[in-house]
């Protein structure tokens, strides 16, 4: 009897322990230091799958259900091909354990996009690295049940030409990576352009 009261102690000292340690690691998800840090290994782990340089001001958010990335900006080819105030990504962890990397909303704030092409193809075909440029992996497919663009920029050149400078730009869609292809559902687009209003 002795012995088995020692182990019922044992036991909820351990749970009591694990419990504390659950909590502490709850708590450090939540301070600006683990924030920076997550920050950090965002921008070092995009470098593996983007051509360009991926900059984020800072990172707030729960981590646990969602995140808000403050000035997101894309360099690429020398130039800001993407670049925004607020990034907004809503995601369930158990989604993503079961299914990948599915996010349930990405809301993007006052975006400004660079669309252009010039004698090597569109700029955008070029923002992800091909499996020969990541060691064979290329990127994860990846899907983002509702992207929102509130308020956007968005500037179409063709070598060096102005095609289009879409401004006020609001857009709802879904947008789908798996190889070997994208697949995309627009829901809303409207925005203003030189004189023209499209809806």
């Amino acid at each position: 009897l002795r012995a088995l009261r020692r182990l019922s102690r044992y036991v909820a000292i351990s749970v009591l322990a694990l419990v504390i340690l659950l909590g502490a690691g709850v708590v450090v998800t939540q301070t600006s230091w683990f924030k920076n840090w997550l920050r950090q290994k965002a921008v070092s782990q995009a470098a593996q799958y983007l051509n360009g340089e991926l900059t984020i001001t800072r990172l707030s958010g729960n981590v646990f259900t969602g995140v808000v990335l403050e000035g997101v900006a894309l360099r690429h080819e020398g130039q800001t091909a993407v670049a925004m105030d607020t990034l907004t990504v809503a995601y369930s962890p158990m989604t993503m354990i079961s299914d990948g990397l599915v996010f349930d909303s990405m809301t993007l704030d006052n975006p400004t996009i660079l669309l252009q092409r010039d004698n090597a193809g569109w700029n955008f075909n070029r923002f992800v690295k091909t499996r020969r440029n990541t060691g064979g992996r290329g990127a994860p497919p990846i899907t983002m049940e509702s992207i929102a663009i509130n308020n956007g920029h968005l500037i179409v050149k063709d070598r060096g030409r102005l095609v289009e400078d879409l401004t006020r730009l609001n857009t709802r869609f879904r947008f789908a990576y798996e190889k070997p292809g994208v697949a995309i559902t627009i829901d809303e687009f409207t925005g203003n352009g030189r004189g023209t209003a499209v809806r």
